[in-house]
């Protein structure tokens, strides 16, 4: 009986282990929907100009940019920008000026990232690469007579998911397996314990963690409370809304400006500046290729040229797009380059080179 027990056990350890957490959202800032009339080119061309502005904002981090000058007549030739577009069936409706309904069409565009890119560079408005920080979703409702209720439902994450894409974050929710369980319950997630929400969320490697408590009035309204752990940092935001899109929509813009302000590259702000980096570890061909393919292609940055090879080091100059503090965020967001330990803190200069380990394949 007990090695029966054993083996039940050993069992369970084993699936609680092997079991992944959820994967994160993949979040494409080039692909928009709008909903249309009809497929008349007219509307086409206005829908397109609407998707191009929306796809603006995600990837310059600023909300308002659509309402940059610069940016009108390129918005009003936006279909040059489209790499494809498509129509698809809905049974949604539109509602017209007058306040009339008509059925809809949705209208898929694509757009190229490389024009869109280029057209920010040449006008100088900031980019915010596409990889981009997770953000971790707990929910807990107070729900009467139930007490408060841990929130996992599907519809609940795709409505989270549609407000966040508007700003282009990815999100992840806990999969609450046993090992969720066990780390952490709804009245921690209410009381924002944030030893047990540290400890609950290592396993997903998020690099925000948002707590959603909210509750509704006997007339549908969800009243609640947005609180984040980001870099260290807490931040609270009181909301209140008809659905959950419109309350996550606060949250999901104080979130993504504070982010954007952090990644975005600024194109134009070079002042020539060359730093010299030791990229330590590269022992392998593979390796070495596999190091200047991610440098060469980083936003972050303008100019890679390898300077030497010595033993397992690279010696490379790098020539940022922005500054060098914009350029560090980036690498450790992506974990590919580890910093090492230095008695000063490298600046690049050639006597204080910055020094990294390869974490990547």
């Amino acid at each position: 009986m007990r090695s029966l027990l054993n083996a039940v056990m050993l069992l369970v350890s084993a699936a609680w282990v092997a079991l992944p957490a959820q994967a994160e959202q993949l979040v494409d800032l080039y692909k928009v929907s709008r909903l249309v009339e009809s497929q008349a080119a007219v509307e086409r061309e206005q829908a397109a100009s609407e998707a191009m502005a929306r796809i603006l904002v995600r990837v310059t981090g600023d909300p308002n940019i659509a309402a940059n000058e610069e940016l009108l007549p390129y918005l009003q030739r936006a279909q040059n920008y489209v790499l494809q577009f498509g129509y698809t069936r809905t049974e949604r409706q539109i509602t017209r000026a007058d306040g009339s309904q008509v059925a809809a069409t949705e209208l898929n565009f694509s757009f190229s990232e490389v024009a869109i890119n280029k057209l920010l560079r040449k006008l100088k408005l900031p980019i915010w690469p596409d990889n981009r920080p997770a953000l971790l979703i707990w929910l807990v409702e107070d729900q009467w007579p139930d007490g408060r209720v841990l929130l996992r439902d599907e519809a609940t994450q795709t409505a989270l998911r549609a407000q966040a894409l508007t700003r282009g974050l990815p999100l992840l929710f806990p999969i609450w397996d046993l090992q969720d369980q066990m780390a952490i319950n709804a009245e921690q997630l209410w009381q924002f314990d944030r030893a047990a929400l540290q400890a609950a969320s290592a396993r997903y490697q998020a690099d925000v963690m948002v707590v959603g408590r909210f509750s509704r009035t006997s007339s549908g309204e969800l009243r609640g409370v947005w609180q984040w752990l980001d870099a260290g940092q807490t931040e609270l935001l009181d909301a209140q809304a008809q659905s959950l899109e419109e309350l996550a929509a606060p949250m999901v813009d104080k979130i993504a400006d504070a982010l954007a302000a952090r990644y975005t590259i600024k194109p134009g702000q070079d002042d020539g500046t060359h730093l010299l980096m030791q990229v330590h570890g590269v022992a392998a061909f593979d390796r070495y290729r596999n190091v200047l393919n991610y440098l060469e292609r980083h936003e972050a940055l303008r100019d890679v040229q390898l300077v030497q090879v010595e033993d397992d080091i690279l010696w490379l100059q790098l020539a940022p797009e922005s500054d060098l503090a914009h350029m560090q965020r980036a690498f450790q967001l992506d974990r590919k380059l580890a910093p090492l330990p230095t008695l000063v803190p490298a600046d690049g200069s050639p006597n204080n080179p910055l020094m990294f380990q390869w974490a990547g394949e």
